[in-house]
C-alpha cells in the first residue's frame, strides 16, 4: 500500500507499507517481517545509486511511522501517485515507454523488478516537476522487494508479482525475463484504458491462467473481452501489443525496442 504525506518539515514523501505487510502482522511472524522490511532497503538504497535511474525510481529516506499504520513503513521520495484512469492516451504512453526504459536500465544492470503492477507504476507528482527540464509526465517505480538478479529469475521455478497483471509464463511458473516484464506492461495499459477492468479479475489462480491465454491468444476473443472496454483511439495500439505477445503462442523473446516501436497511437 502507497500513501502520501509530510514529514514534519512540510516536506512531501510516501509512506510505503508493502503489500505482504498485511500477512505478518502476528508477533511469529516478526523475524519475517524484519527481513522483508532489510530487503527493500537493500534494494532501494543500491538501485538508487544508478545514474540512469535517477528519478525514475524512488529513494528510501527511512523507517517511519504514521498516524494510521501501526507497523513501520518505508519513507521515500519523491513522491508520485497512482495513474489515473482519465489521463490523456498520448501521455499514458509515453508513462509506459518511460517503464519499459526503466525495465531495460534493470536488466543492463542485470536485475529484474518481478512486479510491475499497476501499483507500483506511478507518476511523478509535485510543483517541482512542472519547473524540471524533460516530459511533462514522469514515470517513477516503487516497490522494490521483489527485484532479483536477471540470471536467476530466468531459471526461477517460482512467481513474484500481481497475478492479475503477470504474464502467462510467469504464472506458470517457468521464470521471468526482459519480455515477462514487458507483457505485464502491457495488462497494465489494458487495465487503464479499460477503466481499471481486465476479463480475468476476480478468478482463481488455475481459471485465470486458462481465460487469459484464451483471450490474448485469440484476435476475436480479444476483440469481444478486450477491445470493446476501450476508447476506439487505443484499439489499434493495443491490437498490434497483442500480436507482439501471442501469435497466437506465448512468446517470451519481445525487446524493448520492439515493445517501444509499437507504443503509438
Amino acid at each position: 500500500m502507497v500513501f502520501t504525506g509530510k514529514l514534519s518539515d512540510d516536506s512531501l514523501i510516501i509512506a510505503k507499507m508493502p503489500a505482504t505487510e498485511a500477512l505478518l502482522q502476528q508477533e511469529s511472524w516478526h523475524e519475517q517481517k524484519q527481513m522483508h522490511h532489510e530487503m527493500q532497503e537493500a534494494n532501494l538504497c543500491k538501485v538508487s545509486t544508478w545514474p540512469e535511474l535517477k528519478g525514475s525510481v524512488v529513494e528510501l529516506r527511512g523507517i517511519g511511522r504514521t498516524h494510521f499504520c501501526l507497523s513501520p513503513v518505508l519513507i521515500l521520495q519523491p513522491v508520485g501517485a497512482l495513474i489515473s484512469f482519465n489521463i490523456e492516451h498520448a501521455a499514458l504512453l509515453q508513462l509506459i515507454q518511460q517503464f519499459a526504459n526503466i525495465v531495460q536500465h534493470l536488466s543492463d544492470r542485470g536485475h529484474l523488478h518481478g512486479d510491475l503492477s499497476y501499483y507500483n507504476l506511478l507518476e511523478h507528482q509535485g510543483v517541482e516537476d512542472q519547473q524540471r527540464d524533460g516530459p511533462a509526465h514522469r514515470a517513477l517505480l516503487v516497490d522494490m522487494q521483489t527485484l532479483m538478479p536477471l540470471q536467476e529469475a530466468i531459471q526461477a521455478e517460482f512467481s513474484t508479482g500481481t497475478p492479475l497483471f503477470m504474464a502467462l509464463n510467469v504464472e506458470r511458473k517457468h521464470g521471468h525475463n526482459v519480455s515477462t516484464e514487458l507483457e505485464t506492461l502491457m495488462y497494465v495499459l489494458i487495465f487503464i484504458v479499460s477503466g481499471g477492468i481486465l476479463p480475468w479479475r476476480n478468478m482463481h489462480a488455475d481459471m485465470l491462467v486458462l481465460v487469459k491465454f484464451a483471450i490474448m491468444s485469440n484476435p476475436d476473443f480479444f476483440s469481444e473481452r478486450v477491445l470493446t472496454r476501450v476508447p476506439r483511439v487505443c484499439e489499434d495500439v493495443l491490437k498490434r501489443m497483442r500480436k507482439l505477445f501471442f501469435t497466437p503462442d506465448c512468446h517470451t523473446d519481445v525487446s524493448c525496442a520492439a515493445f517501444i516501436n509499437e507504443l503509438h497511437l
